[in-house]
């Protein structure tokens, strides 16, 4: 990923998010990596539905390459939607337990997703998915 895109990207999330230009986030390292890997990184056959990944502890986000479609704003937003993570965690974003700051960071990035497509006059909308209540005390889900 360009350094420019990313800026741009980060630019706008912070906008979207209400966070003022000057916000200070630490950086993250960014890497295209073959399908196969990608679906490695969620435990799942290597013909999963997974396009891209960030990685709280590494600071890094990992995206397949199969999201190099003919549609960039597609592409982009799967990207935009993993740098909306590194944002969140860098701001420490939402409060609650795991599982509680999982599902929050999950539906405002796709909700920042959506408002980036629109923004960018793409036709495709981003389903939302529906997240399960988090079970009392759960504080070892994953972000």
């Amino acid at each position: 990923m360009n350094l420019e895109l990313y800026a741009t990207m980060l630019a706008a999330a912070l906008r979207m998010m209400d966070l003022p230009e000057n916000t200070q986030i630490g950086p993250v390292e960014i890497k295209e990596v073959p399908h196969a890997t990608m679906c490695e990184a969620f435990r799942r056959p290597k013909d999963c539905m997974y396009f891209g990944a960030y990685f709280v502890e590494e600071k890094r986000i990992i995206y397949s390459e199969r999201i190099n479609s003919n549609d960039p704003t597609v592409r982009d937003s799967i990207l935009f939607h993993e740098i909306v993570h590194h944002v969140q965690s860098e701001t420490n974003r939402h409060k609650g337990t795991g599982c509680e700051i999982w599902v929050a960071n999950e539906r405002e990035a796709y909700q920042m997703q959506q408002r980036y497509l629109q923004e960018r006059g793409s036709w495709m909308r981003q389903m939302i998915p529906t997240f399960p209540n988090c079970p009392k005390g759960d504080e070892g889900a994953k972000q």
